[in-house]
């Protein structure tokens, strides 16, 4: 019960803050006419590993979140079999935790545990789909 008090306080913190900023708002002024400038050359920076990294990272999370219908239609399938997972303590609450507050966030029905994970499933087959070397590095580094 601890744990739900808690991201009740979040909750209503985020709400406050939300309700300060609509009051914090300046009012709407008519905007000044454009004014021409010169063009300019664009400096061009040298990208660093991170902003390479960052990139593509992006054009990988666009790629993963193109679900079609049919993988759509998985997700909603019922699930019957039960399977146990061995998480930290981190991870468990982490799964609890968003799933609360995503089902806060959702029109309609509410967020399992279950939605999470199979999602996950989905998420990591085609991440592996496209990043397999770097998976199994990361796996060999964890073990």
């Amino acid at each position: 019960m601890g744990m739900f008090s808690e991201l009740k306080k979040i909750e209503d913190q985020k709400t406050e803050e939300k309700n300060k900023a609509a009051t914090a708002i300046p009012p709407v002024k008519s905007p000044t006419p454009p004014v021409q400038k010169k063009a300019q050359k664009p400096i061009r920076k040298p990208q660093s590993k991170e902003d390479e990294n960052k990139a593509s990272n992006i054009v990988s999370n666009i790629t993963i979140l193109q679900l079609n219908d049919t993988e759509i239609d998985g997700l909603r399938d019922p699930t019957n079999d039960v399977q146990t997972f061995r998480l930290t303590a981190k991870d468990k609450d982490w799964v609890k935790d968003t799933s609360y507050l995503l089902t806060k966030e959702i029109r309609r029905g509410s967020v399992s545990q279950t939605d999470i994970l199979r999602l996950s499933f989905m998420l990591f087959e085609k991440l592996l789909e496209t990043n397999r070397p770097e998976i199994i590095q990361i796996l060999e580094r964890i073990k």
